[in-house]
């Protein structure tokens, strides 16, 4: 009994999702044959009472009616990834509004007998947003640096293509339609840093991010913090 609500619950904070910033990942792969499961969350952060206001101001959208272009709240999103060999990752992603694939290389590997220099990955994800019928690619390039055998911290950059999905909120209040997102495209890139700490059983990653071109018609200052669990034990434990 105790299985199945936890499944149901891991279920529910996957489809619970919505736009999301950086990789939560370490360039590291997983290991091969490894199974790994993250619950991720993500909160926006404004320098100030100004910045968050301008954020949610109203302005013109499609077709003349007003929207809300700006970053939206909190977001939970999950990932199940699966270590298809040594340095190659492969995996699966879903959200409230878009199902996909993600897949990493493991490029540049620091030797294990001298834990010194940097790792480095490129890391692909794809979404098929339902809304709009189109596939939204997302490439991540990431940098990091061992700190031990269970710690990594990484910086990395990114750059989305797709629908402008933080006006969601927008099509559920009546004020534009699901077509209206698919006129609203835009390229965004973000630069961010984290830390991975992967210990025994389970692990945990924080992030910072930062968007550079949000596309938005009233910019403010804001960044992202994003906290991430993961575990390769959670599918054994659950089913």
């Amino acid at each position: 009994m105790l299985k199945n609500v936890a499944a149901i619950i891991f279920l529910a904070l996957i489809c619970g999702s919505g736009c999301w910033y950086g990789t939560f990942m370490s360039p590291r792969a997983i290991g091969t044959g490894k199974i790994r499961v993250r619950i991720i969350g993500d909160f926006p952060a404004y320098v100030s009472v100004h910045d968050r206001d301008k954020d949610r101001a109203k302005v013109p959208g499609p077709g003349g009616k007003e929207v809300t272009p700006g970053f939206g709240d909190a977001v939970v999103k999950g990932m199940v990834t699966y270590g298809a060999g040594r340095r190659f990752d492969v995996g699966v992603q879903a959200h409230m509004y878009s199902v996909g694939i993600h897949a990493k290389w493991w490029a540049h590997v620091v030797p294990e007998e001298r834990r010194k220099g940097m790792d480095f990955a490129p890391i692909l994800f794809l979404d098929y947003i339902f809304a709009t019928q189109r596939i939204a690619p997302k490439l991540s390039l990431v940098g990091g640096w061992p700190l031990s055998r269970v710690a990594e911290a990484y910086i990395g950059y990114e750059g989305f293509y797709g629908p402008q999905m933080n006006l969601i909120d927008d099509v559920y209040a009546g004020r534009i339609k699901f077509d209206d997102i698919e006129k609203q495209e835009l390229y965004q890139d973000n630069l961010f840093v984290g830390v991975d700490f992967d210990l025994e059983y389970v692990g945990f990653t924080a992030e910072i991010g930062y968007p550079l071109n949000r596309n938005d018609r009233d910019k403010s200052t804001a960044i992202w913090f994003g906290l991430g669990l993961y575990s390769e034990e959670v599918l054994k434990r659950l089913f």
